[in-house]
């Protein structure tokens, strides 16, 4: 014979220290659900053209200290003058339009520098990289690249810290 469920022993000690567990279980995975959150959609990174040329960035946004890469690339047919001593220059602005950073690519590696003529279909590309100071500011800044004598490309660039984590 099976025994009636109401026949067998349960002690009150057993079934509260059940429900103490649950409810500690229940308090842990709160907490763990309350540190993650949903991540926003990852944005593209900024892009711009004209002409024959197109600035990019290698991220949508970047934290103070971290290193972010804008590249220009020159589609053909073009031509321009690039100084062989910096032939992509950048100038990083802030919301207030205050210069906070330039730089100028290296000369070499393959890109063209001098008087440039790309046949069609033939490309030179070119980069320079910003590492943000530490103490930068949040806020929104302006990328302005300048391939030789070709108009100045423009990409907006959020600079926040990584503050959350979130889960995707």
């Amino acid at each position: 014979m099976r025994p009636r469920l109401a026949d067998i022993p349960c002690s009150p000690p057993r079934v509260s220290a059940v429900f103490a567990l649950a409810a500690m279980l229940a308090a842990c995975g709160g907490a763990v659900a309350s540190a993650a959150r949903s991540c926003p959609p990852t944005p593209a990174p900024p892009r711009a053209s004209a002409a024959g040329v197109t600035a990019t960035a290698d991220r949508a946004s970047v934290a103070p200290g971290e290193t972010i890469t804008f590249t220009v690339i020159a589609q053909g047919a073009i031509s321009f003058t690039a100084q062989c001593t910096g032939p992509l220059q950048l100038l990083a602005a802030d919301s207030a339009q205050l210069q906070v950073y330039s730089a100028t690519s290296k000369a070499g590696g393959g890109s063209p520098c001098g008087a440039v003529t790309l046949a069609p279909g033939a490309r030179a590309v070119y980069a320079v990289a910003w590492t943000l100071d530490g103490t930068l500011p949040d806020g929104t800044y302006t990328a302005t690249l300048l391939l030789g004598d070709r108009p100045g490309l423009t990409l907006q660039i959020p600079v926040a810290p990584d503050t959350a984590t979130c889960v995707h």
